[in-house]
């Protein structure tokens, strides 16, 4: 039995997923930790069926393919028409819609699970945006701070001592964002 085969039969399909950390498997499997980097390094040769099991699952392995892997053959994947999910921003929602898609489920429950993956994809895409937008906000007003401290004339704030920020030129919307800020640097 090769289990070093099966450690490296592990960590190419959880990378091929989209799990480039471990923990991310880890959470995504209900496998511990602990056995999870047993079988990425190999450190163990004998494992629980069910354990066995969890982990083909996880994986998208079909029945038997991890004693196949040890016993020098390749893994068969359960769904080989769905494409791994690739998506750098960790939102493994296409993934499930794929395998959704892809599955013999009857098709009323089918067409409910994915209008239920679908809105939960939705929202999480959202949520994305708002924070990049609340971010590139924060980054303007306070690149507007760095601007408006080095152009200052008047004397430090008496409650703060730090100069006030003051709007130059036209109202920005970032400067509702730079006095509430300012505001929260106050007792």
């Amino acid at each position: 039995m090769d289990w070093e085969a099966l450690a490296r039969a592990i960590v190419a399909r959880r990378v091929e997923l989209g799990h480039t950390s471990r923990q991310t498997f880890v959470d995504a499997s209900g496998l511990s930790a602990r056995t999870v980097g047993d079988l990425e390094t190999a450190r163990r040769d004998s494992y629980a069926r069910e354990t066995l099991v969890r982990l083909e699952r996880a994986l998208g392995w079909a029945s038997g393919s991890a004693q196949a892997v040890l016993d020098g053959d390749e893994p068969t994947v359960a769904y080989p028409d769905v494409q791994p999910f690739t998506d750098p921003g960790g939102d493994d929602v296409g993934f499930i819609i794929q395998r959704i898609e892809a599955s013999t489920l009857p098709p009323g429950q089918r067409e409910a699970m994915l209008r239920l993956a679908r809105t939960v994809q939705r929202r999480q895409r959202q949520e994305r945006e708002d924070l990049s937008r609340r971010q590139a906000e924060e980054r303007q007003a306070l690149a507007f701070a760095v601007i408006e401290l080095a152009t200052h004339e008047g004397g430090p704030d008496e409650t703060t001592g730090l100069p006030p920020l003051r709007a130059v030129g036209p109202k920005r919307p970032a400067d509702d964002l730079i006095g509430r800020e300012q505001a929260q640097w106050r007792p």
